[in-house]
């Protein structure tokens, strides 16, 4: 049996893009022959949407022959009452509890939606999968679990539901130890976790929004291909095309390679250039030149290239020399400045037998000056962060 899983549209009518992505995860889950497609929660972005949405969603749905089991999230609790329908081949789950599907193939699907104020492991603890039947978990919830990757995601969600007064709807590893569940299919959380999180024989993955809601969601958008074949399951992560993505460089500018720099840029703007990527660069460092000089040279290249992207934004953030603290960073580029290629002798001698000392000693004069530009960016950098901080 093939799923398709998803999350977090939060379906607008001002947003029509986040429609346009749902329908092309439709089609994909047709090409791939899926059973069912799973949503993981905030299908809508509030409960007044989906009175305008409902009647495209039964339509789009009726449309397809594979079966679509929902569970509502944080935004969404109130839209799924019982009179309301989806379509025919549609289950919900909305109401407070652990809803349980059995499918034709064999394959059960178990629904928690989000409840406010209370912990997923509640409604889990008196509930086991049968050892012999493949079960998929699929809820909405703050996923914690040791892994260092999903205590940084956490610490973000818990700071967002902070910030919103969402309430939280925690999901611990330990809730999912010796369940059997084949794979937790997650929602909350608007970036894919790939690879899963595998935990005894149970995978683990947010799927992440197929349309991006905020600008820190990065990267192009997926959902997840699950595959339930003979007690295995396999997982992959597909794109969805034709949907506007995030994207987020940062380049640093050191005093001297302003020219570089400008250059840098405009090979990235030209090679990297994306019709569907709304992309902030921001630069940090310092400058040699005058100000005016640079930001003359980024507006121009902002507007050279802004129509090749769907959104293109260049934030600046750095200090004149003349700002830096006592003499460290002119005494750090003096040293860098100093440096010639016979100072790399030395470390040539230690490079055997000669042939490999040659190749060594013409790479190295090759990529000097490179090397003394990466390395002021790097040593800049580190002394810049550090500004930064003492500032807070």
């Amino acid at each position: 049996m093939r799923l398709m899983h998803t999350a977090d549209l939060h379906l607008h009518p001002e947003y029509p893009e986040r429609r346009k992505a749902l329908e092309t995860i439709c089609q994909l889950a047709k090409e791939y022959d899926c059973s069912a497609l799973l949503i993981a929660g905030d299908l809508f972005d509030r409960a007044e949407v989906a009175l305008k949405e409902r009647p495209k969603l039964r339509e789009l749905f009726d449309r397809y022959p594979f079966e679509v089991f929902i569970v509502a999230g944080n935004h969404d609790e109130r839209c799924y009452a019982s009179q309301f329908d989806y379509g025919q081949r549609v289950h919900i789950a909305a109401q407070k509890g652990l809803e349980r599907w059995s499918t034709k193939y064999g394959v059960e699907i178990w629904g928690l939606p989000f409840q406010r104020g209370t912990q997923a492991g509640t409604y889990l603890a008196q509930q086991t999968p049968q050892p012999q039947t493949p079960t998929v978990l699929l809820t909405h919830a703050s996923f914690y679990h040791s892994d260092s990757h999903w205590l940084g995601i956490c610490r973000q969600l818990q700071q967002h539901e902070q910030e919103e007064s969402t309430g939280e709807f925690a999901l611990l590893a330990q809730d999912l130890q010796g369940k059997g569940f084949s794979y937790v299919a997650l929602g909350h959380w608007h970036n894919p976790t790939h690879p899963p999180l595998q935990m005894e024989q149970t995978l683990v993955a947010y799927a992440g929004s197929p349309c991006p809601v905020a600008s820190d969601e990065l990267g192009r958008r997926q959902a997840v291909l699950v595959e339930l074949e003979a007690g295995k399951v396999n997982v992959q992560f597909i794109t969805i095309q034709g949907v506007p993505y995030y994207r987020k460089e940062r380049f640093f500018v050191v005093p001297g390679g302003e020219e570089r720099l400008v250059n840098q840029l405009a090979d990235f703007l030209q090679q990297q250039a994306d019709p569907l990527a709304r992309a902030k660069l921001r630069l940090e460092g310092f400058l040699q030149w005058e100000e005016s000089r640079f930001r003359a040279e980024l507006e121009r290249l902002r507007s050279q290239y802004e129509g090749a992207w769907d959104k293109l934004t260049i934030e600046h953030h750095w200090s004149n020399l003349s700002e830096t603290p006592s003499g460290l960073v002119k005494m750090f580029i003096e040293q860098i400045s100093a440096t010639t290629q016979e100072n790399f002798q030395p470390l040539l001698n230690e490079f055997e037998p000669e042939p490999l000392r040659k190749i060594a000693q013409e790479w190295i004069y090759q990529a000097h000056e490179e090397l003394k530009q990466e390395a002021l960016c790097l040593g800049l950098e580190a002394i810049h962060q550090q500004q930064q901080r003492s500032r807070r």
